[in-house]
């Protein structure tokens, strides 16, 4: 680099430029591929997707180790308790990603806020008196009124009683469908919706009455059929509905 002072003295000076090392460092949020609600509600199916692509899927709920893993690119699943989970998908065995997701109990909610404190006398307004009758005919009235004894309401039907089987034994009923023995209408008494009650057949949604009609299928070609088998078998129950089954989870072949 040349100056020139005064339009006499030239003065050079040396000056390098060098490309500094520093890098930006921006931290951009991660967003998940899973799709799905963020609030779910016990007894509910959800259904998870993703935008993730790939070969081979799997999907598994890190706090409920016990439901079988799915491996569809989406998910159904029945949480059966209140809580925070982290549903958790693995695609082509390489990659895994993690959402966590909130499920609220409705019923328990409801019953919380039945048992909130009476509210203060102080906290209601003063009724207006009304106004005194305009002559005694309508005085009389209004004492015979009075005097009426109040209408008694209609007393309300006694809660259903179910029938508290063990979960062994409700597998052997089932059994008993399998071997043509038992049928939807002996179970009445031990499931909360009857016909309509919610059930994961190896992992896939249906009612009870479609489960029935499909174990009294028999598997195979038309010379080598078989009857079903059943290898798990777990119930879940509404201790607020008289201790009824409301959900069953059964994998057969």
């Amino acid at each position: 680099m040349k100056a020139i002072l005064n339009g006499k003295c030239l003065q050079s000076f040396n000056i390098r430029v060098t490309q500094g090392n520093t890098t930006l460092n921006i931290n951009a949020p991660v967003i998940s591929p899973i799709i799905s609600a963020d609030i779910l509600s016990v007894g509910d199916e959800a259904i998870f997707n993703t935008s993730a692509v790939g070969a081979n899927y799997e999907w598994s709920v890190e706090e409920m180790p016990e439901l079988s893993a799915q491996t569809s690119n989406s998910a159904k699943i029945i949480f059966t308790k209140a809580g925070n989970f982290t549903i958790i998908l693995k695609v082509d065995n390489n990659k895994t990603y993690k959402k966590i997701i909130q499920v609220v109990d409705s019923g328990a909610q409801l019953e919380q806020a039945a048992n909130l404190p009476p509210v203060s006398p102080l906290d209601v307004p003063p009724i207006p008196e009304e106004p005194l009758p305009l002559d005694d005919k309508k005085t009389d009235e209004a004492v015979q009124l009075q005097n009426e004894a109040p209408k008694q309401e209609p007393a309300a039907p006694p809660a259903k009683v179910y029938d508290q089987l063990p979960e062994p034994a409700i597998k052997s009923m089932i059994q008993g469908v399998i071997d043509g023995k038992k049928n939807v209408e002996d179970f009445t008494n031990i499931l909360c919706n009857g016909a309509g009650t919610k059930v994961m057949a190896n992992n896939e949604s249906t009612t009870f009455a479609a489960l029935c009609n499909e174990l009294k299928e028999k598997k195979g070609v038309l010379i080598l059929k078989k009857k079903r088998k059943i290898e798990s078998f777990k119930v879940v129950r509404d201790e607020a509905n008289g201790n009824c089954v409301k959900i069953i989870y059964i994998e057969y072949k």
